[in-house]
Parts: C-alpha cells; sequence; structure tokens
C-alpha cells in the first residue's frame, strides 16, 4: 500500500517562499515544489536525531547520578 502525503501550501511558503507557486487565477492557487522539500527535510531529520543523541547520553547520566546518590542513601541508612 503506497502511502500519499500532501502539505498545505501556506504553512510551506511561511519557511520556504521559494519552494510556493501562486497563480494568477482568480483563486490565486498555490503549488508546492515537493521536489525542493527533500534537502531541507534530510537535514532537519539529521539535526533531530543529534539532539536526540544529545538527549540520550543526558540521560544516562542522570541515570548514572540517580543510581549513586541511592547507593550513597542506603551507606547512610546503615550507618
Amino acid at each position: 500500500e503506497q502511502r500519499t502525503y500532501w502539505v498545505l501550501a501556506q504553512d510551506i511558503e511561511e519557511v520556504f517562499p521559494e519552494l510556493v507557486y501562486t497563480s494568477d487565477d482568480e483563486l490565486w492557487t498555490k503549488s508546492v515544489n515537493y521536489d525542493g522539500l527533500v534537502a531541507p527535510f534530510i537535514e532537519a531529520m539529521k539535526e533531530q536525531q543529534k539532539q536526540i543523541e544529545v538527549y540520550e547520553k543526558k540521560s544516562q547520566i542522570q541515570e548514572q547520578q540517580i543510581q549513586e546518590l541511592f547507593s550513597e542513601i542506603e551507606l547512610l541508612k546503615t550507618n
């Protein structure tokens, strides 16, 4: 099953106005250059992946710190 995705030209126009064409008809119909969206979407996914990796590393560090604090609490309880 092949999926089809659509975007609102007005939404794209706010970020990438060069990818939206507005016709001269009475409705001022807009169309999107979908091919032009590929590169920015790939770059955005790369940036998101970098952010995810940073947050995962921070989470690991925090988990380790929590475990160390629990260990210290248990040590204090036994003394």
